[in-house]
């Protein structure tokens, strides 16, 4: 889809999307409403429903008008989640040029510009790619690349709000292509899958990828990795990206780590059924940061990243590694993510990492011990196994995505990748640039 801004009512062809609020009351005295309907529907106007998610169609000749309410809690994860609902459900309605009026009074009209750009072009989602004939956005004019949308708005001169569509555009694009990589099944999800998506992003992007073998692993003291991929039939790899943007300098670095596990049976510790086949989006972790690198190489932030992806499944065979066998900690890193998440939408929780959970770690015939004996506090005890590699390292935080990468969504009858998470690391990392967050060394 191509965007273009304007600040100039005439330049506003095609069908026609008006956010509208309880603010904005009473309608059927708003001037430019009027304006906008012809100047002959103050009833369709007065009776018009300004809730969350409501839809009004109406006709200015024949100009297709489209109001849609935003409710009366206004931030970005509100007006991302109405933009993202109606592009999913009536993103088929409009042709292929389209207009969008957002003129919301005492709104932030950069953060609703981003929110309904990222909403329209995630909501063309379609979970469906395997499926005969249909392919990503078939059929959503959001997601077409030949649909032309043009943003009013009385703020769209500056600087800021063009950046915020093209914000919202890259991101939306990207968490498509994120949600399509966790939703394909595993039988067609290898190591070699990973490596030739992430290594074909980096060309077209220009960040740099390189993969660490079987061997490589080895020499390396991956041992635990390799334990892991003992039941499958694929060798694991290790993947490790970075992007440097030109006006990084030397402040800016952050490191990331995303868990590819592409199919998780739990190994010879078996998954229940209830929750086996769900167990493709293991590798959601690896594919959020895949993402996260994709988009900050194409918004070319001035930041510093490294990411390194850890890829394998883990099966059952009679090589697989068997039970028994031996082979934030800083507040204000979590205060700075958690705003992040609040300001995006995309929130989190600070769970705590007390020493008392490092004893379920404990193990007589080792270091350390990689199991949880308890049916509770398992993503705490996983955060304390991790802490116990993190070093000397004075700030880190682990992001258990588990039950938001992937859950129930508006794009199947099924459980469906979300996206969450790219949209967080992404805000968070601009917060880094712009030092409203302290760099993580």
């Amino acid at each position: 889809m191509k965007i273009r801004t304007t600040t100039k009512p005439d330049d506003l062809s095609g069908d026609l999307i008006v956010p509208v609020t309880p603010s904005m009351a009473p309608l059927d005295q708003n001037e430019l409403l009027g304006t906008l309907t012809g100047g002959h529907q103050q009833r369709f106007l007065k009776d018009l429903d300004t809730g969350k998610g409501e839809v009004s169609i109406t006709y200015n000749g024949n100009k297709r008008i489209i109001f849609l309410g935003l409710g009366d809690k206004p931030g970005f994860g509100s007006y991302y989640a109405v933009f993202r609902s109606f592009s999913r459900k009536h993103g088929k309605k409009p042709g292929k040029t389209i207009s969008l009026f957002l003129d919301i009074p005492k709104a932030d009209h950069t953060g609703l510009a981003e929110a309904a750009v990222n909403g329209l072009i995630t909501g063309s989602y379609e979970s469906g790619i395997l499926k005969s004939g249909q392919g990503n956005g078939n059929g959503n004019a959001f997601g077409d690349p030949g649909t032309r949308l043009t943003v009013y708005s009385a703020h769209a001169g500056e600087k800021g709000f063009g950046n915020a569509c093209n914000h919202g555009q890259v991101i939306a694009e990207t968490q498509k292509r994120v949600m399509e990589l966790i939703n394909i099944p595993s039988n067609r999800k290898s190591p070699d899958f990973m490596i030739k998506w992430v290594q074909e992003s980096a060309r077209k992007y220009d960040y740099q990828v390189e993969v660490f073998d079987l061997e490589r692993i080895r020499k390396e003291g991956m041992s635990a990795l390799e334990a892991v991929n003992r039941g499958s039939e694929h060798p694991a790899v290790f993947i490790v990206i970075r992007y440097k943007g030109k006006k990084a300098g030397k402040a800016a670095n952050i490191g990331l780590v995303g868990k590819g596990v592409l199919y998780d049976t739990g190994g010879l510790s078996i998954k229940p059924t209830s929750s086996m086949q769900f167990m493709k989006s293991d590798m959601s972790g690896a594919a959020t940061v895949m993402g996260t690198m994709e988009a900050a190489a194409r918004l070319k932030l001035p930041v510093s990243l490294m990411a390194v992806i850890p890829v394998t499944d883990n099966l059952i065979d009679s090589r697989s590694v068997k039970p028994g066998d031996v082979f934030s900690n800083d507040d204000d890193l979590a205060a700075q993510l958690t705003a992040a998440g609040s300001r995006c939408g995309e929130r989190l929780w600070q769970m705590p990492l007390w020493e008392e959970y490092l004893d379920e770690l404990g193990s007589d015939v080792a270091d350390l011990r990689n199991l949880g004996t308890k049916p509770v506090g398992g993503a705490i005890t996983a955060a304390k196994f991790l802490e116990q590699f993190i070093g000397s390292h004075p700030s880190w935080a682990h992001l258990d995505v588990a039950g938001t990468a992937f859950g129930d969504t508006e794009f199947g009858k099924q459980k469906n990748a979300t996206g969450f998470g790219i949209r967080l690391l992404l805000t968070f990392i601009e917060d880094v640039v712009n030092k409203r967050a302290k760099h993580a060394y």
